[in-house]
């Protein structure tokens, strides 16, 4: 992605936060962009840091009334077998790529129910406040935005766990909570959570808060102050409840390297290297906005290799 393309991607997206958090807070994150091209990249990652901080400030201030910070009794204690993922026009109407990572999940997340939420069925599942829905048709709140609002009800009102469509699950895998009432992917080094993995048991404290904040900011606002909104909330959570702290820090350590193919679609490929990514990770997140097999001869190619009945040849 060029410069420019970024550039032009932060200003379309943060232009918003003006209205929040004032200019100096939008330059702030302009700035930090300005700094990673040039190569320097610790004023970069200082100025980006200011730039969330500002925005988990923001959500404490105007929404921290919704964190749970008291255990509420509750909670379900029976684990919900289910995989929530999304595609709004149908999976019967999915590119394949998209056909071909839910079918990782339905194939290899053992002991799972995998729903698929649709514009014909969300209904069913979730019960969303009329303005919610009212804001979403008339194009107010995106689907990126409307699919965050789903996964922290959809989780609070029936429990199981969010796979973002993208994810490709490589390996028989089956997560478990254990004595939390809480999972999600985590490598301590770089995150301790991941928005586009997360699940929980029906009304778990983390994702109650997420779905109480989002639908209180979206009740007071039309604008969306900060893309990555989802994980500005959980942060604020996690720093202003202990209880969410606590369960946080209580997931164990799993798929460290989820974000490695993504990060390396052109890598060739190396065996030892491609073990290596493997031995430790079977959960992996993609993207649709490139056409993943057109990766020939790269460590992702050999990822895709058990589904070679659904690849382009």
């Amino acid at each position: 992605m060029s410069m420019y393309t970024k550039i032009k991607r932060y200003i379309d997206r943060s232009v918003p936060s003006i209205k929040y958090l004032g200019v100096c807070h939008f330059a702030i994150g302009l700035s930090a962009r300005f700094f990673t091209y040039l190569g320097m990249n610790k004023i970069a990652k200082a100025l980006e840091k200011k730039h969330s901080r500002n925005i988990t400030d923001y959500v404490v201030e105007k929404h921290g009334g919704y964190i749970v910070k008291t255990q509420s009794g509750n909670v379900e204690n029976e684990q919900t077998k289910v995989i929530w993922t999304l595609w709004w026009q149908g999976l019967q109407s999915a590119p394949e790529s998209v056909k071909l990572t839910i079918g990782s999940i339905r194939r290899n997340v053992i002991g799972y129910d995998v729903i698929v939420i649709d514009s014909e069925n969300y209904n069913s599942y979730i019960g969303l406040p009329e303005y919610i829905v009212r804001k979403f048709e008339s194009g107010i709140i995106s689907i990126q935005n409307f699919s965050d609002i789903l996964r922290s009800g959809l989780i609070t009102q029936n429990g199981g766990i969010w796979m973002d469509a993208n994810i490709f699950v490589s390996y028989n895998f089956s997560p478990s909570f254990g004595n939390n009432s809480f999972w999600t992917i985590k490598n301590p080094t770089k995150f301790l959570w991941t928005g586009f993995c997360i699940g929980g048991l029906k009304n778990n404290p983390l994702t109650k808060s997420m779905f109480m904040i989002f639908c209180g900011y979206w009740k007071e606002n039309n604008q969306l102050i900060d893309y990555f909104l989802i994980d500005r909330i959980i942060q604020a959570c996690y720093e202003e409840s202990e209880i969410i702290r606590n369960m946080i820090d209580s997931v164990p350590v799993n798929n460290t390297d989820v974000m490695w193919f993504l990060d390396n679609l052109n890598t060739k490929f190396s065996l030892d290297l491609f073990n290596k990514v493997t031995s430790s990770t079977t959960v992996f997140k993609l993207t649709h906005k490139i056409d993943v097999f057109d990766k020939r001869y790269t460590s992702l190619s050999k990822l895709l290799s058990g589904y070679k009945p659904q690849m382009k040849r």
